[in-house]
């Protein structure tokens, strides 16, 4: 566990949905994708930023058509 922020066991590897197969299952359920934005979380002032990069964590907008 990084640094102890959260407790053991919180997440699991397999349980990762990597963007771009929610992307998918959004479009194929007919969702238009408004905006997908990487965050990270800054230990040192305990704040979250948002990224270019939606690698890890992530936020997604979606609009049911």
């Amino acid at each position: 566990m990084v640094l102890r922020q959260l407790p053991s066991g919180t997440h699991h590897y397999r349980n990762f949905v990597p963007h771009q197969r929610l992307l998918t299952i959004l479009e194929n359920n007919e969702c238009r994708i408004c905006t997908v934005r990487g965050m990270v979380y800054n230990f040192m002032n305990n704040d979250w930023y948002w990224t270019k990069s939606p690698a890890i964590t992530y936020a997604v907008h979606a609009i049911k058509n």
